[in-house]
């Protein structure tokens, strides 16, 4: 985080990241709407 990468393989990593706390975030919605 410390520089900028403008390289695909760095948007990649930065989509995956967004989608595994998307992802995460819905699950924790989930179990607290259920408990």
């Amino acid at each position: 985080m410390s520089r900028v990468d403008l390289s695909p393989k760095s948007d990649l990593i930065n989509f995956v990241k967004f989608i595994i706390m998307y992802v995460c975030g819905g699950h924790f919605t989930l179990y607290f709407h259920l408990y």
